[in-house]
């Protein structure tokens, strides 16, 4: 054995961790997406409704599973 125990560990939670913020980068625009939702909804432009919400965010997670893959948050 080349490296020790503790050297797989820090390169496993390197990987994790640039996995991570890789997909935090990328989810950004659904996170804009999001955020734009709410600001017409407050604005009055779209009504306030537990339904409409609820199919918008499913939509929008499955997007962002589409498009990311394995990148895409899990909510």
């Amino acid at each position: 054995m080349v490296f020790g125990r503790d050297f797989y560990s820090a390169m496993h939670m390197s990987s994790e961790s640039l996995r991570d913020l890789t997909s935090a980068w990328m989810g950004i625009p659904f996170d804009l997406a999001r955020q734009q939702y709410i600001s017409a909804v407050q604005a009055g432009v779209i009504p306030r409704s537990m339904l409409h919400s609820a199919r918008f965010s499913r939509a929008l997670n499955a997007a962002e599973q589409l498009l990311l893959g394995p990148l895409a948050r899990r909510y």
